[in-house]
């Protein structure tokens, strides 16, 4: 997995904050065994810095459907 764009969007004290992301995720396998395509994944998540390093403290990371090209006429 690779993170393409991460930043803080959101400060929810002075050790948390809120954050928005984009990630790509090559080489994965599907359960068949075969090569998958790369996938485009964005990543919500609380970051909490501890020891003064940031760490996640939660994420939600999902998908979204591929749009769908308007057919030439």
């Amino acid at each position: 997995a690779k993170l393409v764009e991460f930043k803080a969007t959101r400060t929810l004290g002075p050790n948390m904050v809120f954050c928005d992301g984009e990630m790509t995720v090559d080489g994965a396998v599907g359960p068949d065994g075969a090569a998958m395509p790369q996938m485009k994944i964005h990543v919500a998540a609380i970051m909490e810095k501890v020891g003064g390093k940031w760490l996640f403290a939660d994420a939600r990371p999902y998908s979204f459907p591929p749009q769908d090209q308007p057919k030439a006429r």
